[in-house]
């Protein structure tokens, strides 16, 4: 059985993040829920969630997702704002009172990405140089007794 994904749900509003909680719970996620940045922050130690979500209206919103960035950059981020409002947060994504259909889908896409180090890596080359190439082809091409086509460029 695959473990659930976390998600850290900070927001002042106690009916909001009731609804939230509520609507990620039954479509099989561990929802850890805090009032305030700094709860947030303490939570974001123990268990390093898959997704957090923050509320637009919260006092020190922009604080919290620096440092929640800077705890892990690789933990996508959603700000959830009121439909007629500005928002110039520092988040992967911003949703302007999304109704909850959107906001789930939203969830599920970020929510699934594979984050992390592994991502970041470059591609690992076979060959160290181009020489040690043409060397080993030009070997196979003399046991063989054949020549190779040429590689194609794309």
């Amino acid at each position: 059985m695959r473990p659930k994904k976390r998600i850290l749900l900070i927001d002042a509003n106690e009916d909001r993040m009731g609804q939230l909680r509520f609507l990620l719970w039954t479509h099989k996620y561990a929802v850890f829920s805090a009032s305030s940045a700094a709860e947030g922050r303490s939570l974001f130690g123990p268990c390093i969630p898959d997704l957090v979500i923050v509320a637009s209206d919260l006092a020190d919103r922009d604080a919290a997702l620096k440092t929640l960035h800077e705890a892990n950059p690789f933990v996508p981020q959603i700000v959830i704002a009121p439909a007629k409002a500005t928002c110039n947060a520092i988040a992967d994504a911003v949703l302007f009172g999304p109704p909850p259909e959107e906001l789930l889908e939203r969830i599920i896409v970020m929510a699934a990405r594979k984050r992390g180090p592994h991502s970041a890596k470059p591609p690992v080359s076979d060959w160290r140089t181009e020489a040690e190439r043409l060397a080993a082809r030009h070997q196979v091409e003399t046991v063989l007794g054949v020549e190779m086509p040429a590689r194609r460029t794309a």
